[in-house]
């Protein structure tokens, strides 16, 4: 489906109700993915310092 809506004429493109779904459903994708990469680094972080403090 992403395929299709990027190869599509550019003449033919308008900001429809289904371009802005699109549009939500992939920030909604990225802004997920962005928290989980972040949760994992902070808990990276905190095993370090724990790992520090026990030394």
């Amino acid at each position: 489906m992403l395929n299709c809506f990027l190869s599509a004429d550019i003449k033919k493109l308008s900001v429809s109700s289904l371009d802005s779904r699109l549009l939500i459903a992939f920030g909604a994708c990225y802004w997920h993915r962005a928290r989980a990469v972040l949760k994992n680094v902070q808990r990276a972080i905190l095993r370090l310092r724990n790992k520090n403090e026990n030394s």
